[in-house]
């Protein structure tokens, strides 16, 4: 009778023991369905600029999170410059985040382009050009052009969104700043600042002449 009494409770703690388990199971993938059912468009757009005037969100608005490429392509088309640079800021009040990308807007913009020139300037040591003296050209180049003033470049347009979450009901703004520079005037910049590195003898200032060529030729198909 003992036996069968023992054979009994442990069978029970057994199915207990599975219904536990089971639920267990089922609560943690419950929290995965709903973690995985939750709204991917959960943020909708309440204001932009313009909006009160009857302006329209650009279309590349809607493509800079989607295909940055694409979006830099249709603003290029626009403004008719080749090199551009999309700059966003994020923020709960529109003053602050616009003045916040402002202020480093110009800055960070031409630390991009330098950093682009010393990395093509590495990439122009090729063929004949792969010597010690090419090197040392590049060298003065790359420490004259961390100092120099890049013309042209200038703030092309600004827009900004405003969203809200429809899970939180927070809402923030979305300032963008577009600057841009022209093939021609990054050329001027990249001229001026080879003008200036010392080469003595006949064979280095060729040498230079060729080291530029393939500097703009490199900084012309660069994407920043």
């Amino acid at each position: 009778m003992k036996n069968r009494v023992f054979l009994l409770y442990t069978a029970i703690a057994a199915i207990a023991v599975a219904v536990l388990t089971a639920c267990g199971s089922t609560g943690k993938t419950g929290e995965q369905v709903s973690q995985s059912a939750a709204d991917p468009f959960d943020e909708i757009t309440i204001d932009w600029r313009g909006r009160n005037v009857g302006a329209q969100i650009p279309k590349w608005i809607l493509d800079v999170n989607d295909n940055e490429l694409r979006a830099k392509k249709a603003i290029s088309q626009e403004i008719g410059k080749e090199k551009v640079f999309i700059l966003r800021e994020t923020g709960a009040n529109l003053q602050i985040v616009e003045s916040a990308l402002n202020t480093r807007a110009a800055a960070q913009t031409a630390q991009q382009i330098r950093t682009a020139a010393t990395r093509e300037g590495q990439n122009a040591l090729v063929g004949d050009l792969s010597t010690p003296d090419a090197a040392s050209l590049i060298q003065q180049f790359e420490s004259l052009y961390a100092k120099a003033t890049i013309t042209g470049l200038e703030n092309a347009t600004n827009f900004w969104v405003k969203t809200r979450s429809k899970s939180k009901g927070t809402e923030k703004y979305e300032y963008y700043a577009i600057w841009a520079i022209s093939n021609d005037d990054l050329n001027a910049s990249i001229a001026e600042t080879f003008g200036k590195v010392s080469a003595t003898t006949r064979q280095q200032q060729d040498m230079k002449r060729k080291l530029e060529d393939q500097m703009k030729r490199l900084m012309d198909s660069a994407d920043f």
